[in-house]
């Protein structure tokens, strides 16, 4: 044990030199979790408890570390344990403004959140409303003002972060709304990026015939909803593509990457222009804000922003940081710009995702196709250890398909596809069969992935012992692969 100690010290020493903003990460992690289990009193002797540590310490990591638990802490303590006054009430009723497009997965059923104005205040209400024998939730649309009657349930601070109500209680939502009646809307305010998004549905349909070929676009590159069919759904869930279906900081990342690396192919490097670099960064840095603009302000789309963000400053001032550096202060952001966030199973995914692909890069060295295989099969081994961990899906197909299939197709719809639309709905020449070309290839992968998800390998439902077992191989491989990252560091130094 005494032999072991100096190890672990030189170990954190070592993650310090080369990822200096760890240390407070991993403490404002270690704060936010304890948070949610402790109440105000014991937060407030908590925090000066801390606050007396922090100036004791002598060894810096460790300070960090223990200002990281109280940066956490203090992050998390606007958010009341207990928002609601709220009683479940079978009858009631409320005005309020739809804050998004609602949602209609299925026919006759209509979700959306409301700002609702109940006994004199404002509160956050998420509304379901099933078969209602009144059709007026197809006029809902964001910014509308609505009257809304049915039974309520206060949503209360769960013991459990990652169940649903601890998904709701995090979003703001202070309770479930069961509608049975709701009216047409009192009036509507002009939502302009609702306004952008449902005009380019409807004109994107009225362009082209086909109809499965658009919707793949929209969906894989502008992140719409609710506009596939079930069988189209359904195979991209069995199969472990569902990201490609959620705009996320993948299609982000690729964006702006494409945008900066056409303007620098297109933009000539003449000497009269002085700013040169800076300029192409911002334009991609520009394009990427109104891309997140445009498909929502998600966490995980903030995220691939905040890190685009770096990249452009990097550029700027000619510097340089190490993946793990950035990964570290993207998270940290996260954290406080989001509280909680490390309790939603998106960001998890989104944060695993980016250490597999930090660690297949590193694998991968300068051999390009090596890379691009190691960061696929890094990627998959690292999300799979929480997607078989949270819901047991598993599916051997995923990983050849998410090796060869995934990352062009959607680099093919996040790029020619989103420009040949754009073009296309402008009336330029040409654009249109660029466009058809790219939904014929939608419809076509599609009907591939039908046919595949009926195979025996397609959506494994693991349970019982079979599923932590398959978690802890996948656990055992990205150890093993985390191992050939450090050595491969080690050989480059």
């Amino acid at each position: 044990m005494y032999q072991a100690t100096p190890r672990i010290v030189g170990l954190c020493i070592g993650l310090r030199r080369r990822v200096p903003v760890l240390p407070l990460t991993l403490g404002v992690v270690t704060g936010q979790v304890l948070s949610w289990y402790l109440n105000a009193v014991s937060v407030g002797a908590l925090l000066a408890s801390l606050g007396m540590l922090v100036l004791l310490l002598t060894r810096r990591w460790m300070g960090e570390l223990v200002a990281g638990v109280l940066l956490g802490l203090v992050s998390t303590s606007l958010m009341s344990n207990d928002r609601g006054t709220f009683v479940e009430a079978s009858d009631v009723s409320f005005q309020g403004i739809v804050r998004d497009t609602p949602r209609r997965a299925k026919i006759g059923q209509v979700v959306f959140e409301v700002d609702a104005q109940i006994g004199g205040r404002s509160a956050l209400v998420r509304c379901r409303g099933v078969d209602l024998p009144w059709r007026n939730s197809a006029y809902l649309v964001a910014g509308a003002n609505v009257w809304v009657r049915g039974s309520c349930a206060p949503v209360k601070k769960p013991l459990n972060p990652f169940s649903w109500e601890g998904w709701l209680w995090r979003r703001g939502v202070e309770a479930e709304c069961k509608a049975l009646f709701i009216s047409r809307p009192v009036s509507s305010s002009f939502d302009l990026i609702a306004y952008i998004r449902e005009s380019l549905h409807e004109r994107s349909l009225e362009l082209v015939d086909n109809e499965r070929g658009v919707s793949l676009l929209l969906s894989m590159a502008l992140g719409y909803r609710d506009i596939l069919s079930p069988s189209v759904e359904q195979a991209f869930s069995s199969l472990g593509l569902t990201h490609l279906l959620v705009v996320s900081g993948y299609q982000v990342s690729m964006v702006f990457g494409f945008v900066m690396a056409s303007a620098v192919m297109v933009v000539p490097r003449a000497s009269v222009f002085r700013y040169w670099r800076e300029g192409c960064t911002a334009l991609g840095l520009m394009v990427a804000s109104l891309y997140v603009m445009l498909i929502g302000v998600e966490m995980s789309a903030a995220r691939a922003l905040i890190a685009a963000a770096f990249v452009c400053s990097e550029r700027v001032c000619e510097s340089r940081s190490g993946f793990a550096q950035r990964w570290s202060v993207a998270l940290l952001l996260m954290q406080l710009f989001w509280p909680y966030c490390v309790f939603d199973i998106g960001v998890i995914l989104t944060f695993v995702a980016l250490a597999g692909i930090g660690v297949g890069a590193t694998i991968g060295g300068k051999r390009k196709i090596m890379t691009w295989i190691m960061v696929t099969c890094s990627v998959w081994v690292f999300t799979s250890v929480v997607v078989v961990a949270w819901s047991g899906s598993f599916s051997p197909l995923s990983v050849p398909l998410n090796l060869i299939l995934a990352a062009p197709w959607s680099a093919l719809n996040c790029t020619i596809g989103l420009v040949s639309l754009i073009a296309a709905l402008a009336g330029l020449p040409g654009a249109s069969l660029a466009l058809d070309l790219v939904l014929f290839g939608n419809s076509a992968v599609s009907e591939v992935l039908i046919w595949l998800a009926q195979s025996p390998l397609a959506g494994w439902k693991l349970t019982d012992w079979y599923r932590w077992c398959a978690c802890a191989v996948l656990c055992v491989l990205s150890v093993l692969l985390g191992i050939g990252a450090a050595q491969a560091k080690r050989r480059e130094v």
